[in-house]
C-alpha cells in the first residue's frame, strides 16, 4: 500500500483535482497531525494518572469556579462542549471516585450544583505542576515570540474553522448540489 499523506500524495491530489490548493491541504494535513498527537500523548497521559481528558477538564472548571458555590450540569456540558447526557455518565465517575459532589441548587429545587471537593482539589494539586512541566517541555521548543506569533496564527485558522463549518452548514441545506468556486466560474463562460 501506499504511504498516505506523503509529498507523492499531494502531488497525486494536485493532479487529480486540478487548482486545488495543494499548500493549504499540506499545512491543514500538518495541523492535523500535531492536533492527533498531542491528543494522543494526552489520552495517554491522563490514562496513565487514571482519569479522562474530559474529566480532568471538569475538575479544572469546578476548581477554578470553587468560590461559585458550584456550578450546574449544563453549565458544565456548555463549558466542555459536550451533551448533557455525556455530563451524567462523567459526574458519576468523578462522584464515585470521591472528586465531586452534588448538592441541589437553592434557586432552583429542580437543579442540581456541582462541586469539587477537598480530594479532587488534592487529586488535582497532585497532578498539575508534572502537567504544567509537560506543557513547558512542549512549547519549550519555542521562543516567547514565537509561542506570541503560533497564538496569532491559531486564532487565525480558527475563523478559517468557522468559515468551514459555515460551508458545511450551506452543504447541509442544500444537498450534494454545492459547486466549487472553479465550476461556477466555468459555467459563467
Amino acid at each position: 500500500m501506499k504511504q498516505f499523506l506523503t509529498e507523492h500524495y499531494l502531488q497525486f491530489i494536485g493532479k487529480r483535482y486540478a487548482g486545488s490548493d495543494i499548500g493549504a491541504l499540506s499545512t491543514f494535513l500538518e495541523v492535523i497531525g500535531v492536533l492527533k498527537n498531542m491528543n494522543c500523548g494526552m489520552d495517554a497521559y491522563f490514562q496513565k494518572l487514571g482519569i479522562s481528558q474530559a474529566r480532568f477538564k471538569m475538575m479544572l472548571n469546578l476548581l477554578y469556579n470553587d468560590d461559585e458555590g458550584g456550578l450546574s450540569p449544563a453549565l458544565l456540558a456548555d463549558a466542555l462542549g459536550v451533551k448533557r447526557a455525556t455530563i451524567t455518565g462523567l459526574l458519576d465517575t468523578l462522584e464515585n471516585d470521591l472528586w465531586i459532589e452534588r448538592h441541589p441548587d437553592p434557586n432552583d429545587r429542580r437543579g442540581l450544583l456541582i462541586k469539587i471537593t477537598e480530594a479532587g482539589k488534592l487529586k488535582l494539586d497532585s497532578v498539575l505542576p508534572a502537567h504544567y512541566e509537560r506543557i513547558s517541555l512542549a512549547m519549550g521548543h519555542l521562543t516567547a515570540k514565537e509561542q506570541e506569533h503560533l497564538k496569532v496564527l491559531i486564532r487565525k485558522f480558527g475563523r478559517g474553522m468557522e468559515a468551514m463549518e459555515a460551508v458545511d452548514l450551506a452543504v447541509e441545506d442544500h444537498g450534494n448540489d454545492r459547486k466549487t468556486k472553479k465550476e461556477s466560474d466555468q459555467d459563467q463562460e
